[in-house]
């Protein structure tokens, strides 16, 4: 028998239940950014990846990208870099590099540009998929385990 606080990722959860009900994805930039910045450099980091990397495993960076939660996209890509997961924030900057010259923060901005790109071929970002599940499967932890080190270095 597994107590929570053998399961990966606990620590890092209890980290960000405190702080859950306090920034919302869902009000659009402006919103967003205010209330996020209140948050320390480590939850921040730790919300930002939390979400990043739910929304890919849940249905991809084409969820990620068409939902609000695309809002903290950029934040996740620091995130993954504080959290030690590299490779990780590298596919995430990849994954910003199809909106150039700048990441599109508001939701219809994002929805159009990836209108556009699923229009002229195969979506650039089911190669990413492959990519970031095969880095960092939902399965093993690896981000999880990440998590918890960093909330319990910096977070707790």
């Amino acid at each position: 028998m597994t107590t929570d606080l053998q399961q990966p990722g606990t620590l890092a959860a209890n980290a960000l239940k405190r702080v859950w009900d306090t920034v919302s994805v869902y009000e659009g930039p402006e919103v967003f950014l205010k209330q996020f910045a209140v948050l320390s450099a480590p939850k921040q980091h730790l919300y930002s990846t939390w979400w990043c990397d739910h929304e890919i495993c849940n249905g991809g960076f084409l969820q990620l990208f068409e939902n609000s939660t695309g809002v903290l996209v950029p934040d996740a890509a620091v995130g993954y870099r504080a959290l030690g997961l590299l490779d990780v924030a590298a596919t995430i900057d990849e994954a910003m590099g199809y909106f150039r010259p700048t990441y599109p923060r508001e939701l219809a901005l994002r929805q159009v540009k990836v209108k556009e790109m699923s229009a002229t071929a195969k979506s650039p970002f089911e190669m990413l998929d492959e990519r970031y599940y095969s880095i960092l499967p939902w399965q093993n932890g690896r981000y999880q385990r990440a998590a918890d080190i960093y909330a319990a270095q910096n977070v707790i």
